[in-house]
């Protein structure tokens, strides 16, 4: 968990509020009281062909080469997406 904190959260410091959006049922529960539903950020298993090689480059050229960013865009972590990239050439 901390280490999807780390990656996803957009500030420099993590505040309650983030680590709630992190923690699917602390997050639906403060969203239902208030009538809202919270989005669910547990990102789902993709398969290693879920993306073509050349699908991983175009977002790498978006990016200007940073692969955080690519990831990201993709759904993917950083690791599964330097994984793909390697795997699929």
């Amino acid at each position: 968990m901390i280490e999807r904190l780390v990656l996803l959260t957009d500030d420099t410091v993590i505040s309650a509020g983030e680590i709630a959006r992190f923690l699917p049922d602390a997050g639906r529960a403060s969203a239902s009281s208030r009538g809202e539903t919270a989005p669910l950020v547990v990102r789902e298993y993709r398969e290693l062909r879920s993306h073509s090689a050349e699908e991983l480059r175009a977002a790498l050229a978006r990016h200007g080469g940073n692969r955080s960013r690519a990831a990201q865009t993709l759904g993917l972590t950083v690791r599964q997406f330097t994984y793909r990239l390697t795997k699929l050439g």
